[in-house]
C-alpha cells in the first residue's frame, strides 16, 4: 500500500489523499505520513469495495 501511495501522490497532487499527506508530512514526517495516508486509502478502498459502488474523489 506505500507504494501505491508514493505513485498516488507523485501523479494526483490535488487529491483528498494527497493533501491529507502532505498536511501530514509537514508535522508528523514523510513516513508515518505515508503510513497514514496508506492506512486511509485502504480503509476507502475497503468501504468502496464493500458498497459495489464507483469510488468518486
Amino acid at each position: 500500500m506505500l507504494e501505491c501511495v508514493h505513485v498516488h501522490i507523485r501523479t494526483n497532487k490535488n487529491s483528498n489523499i494527497s493533501q491529507f499527506y502532505i498536511r501530514l508530512a509537514k508535522s508528523k514526517g514523510n513516513s508515518k505520513a505515508a503510513v497514514a495516508a496508506a492506512s486511509k486509502l485502504l480503509r476507502i478502498v475497503y468501504c468502496v469495495m464493500k458498497q459495489k459502488r464507483k469510488y468518486q474523489s
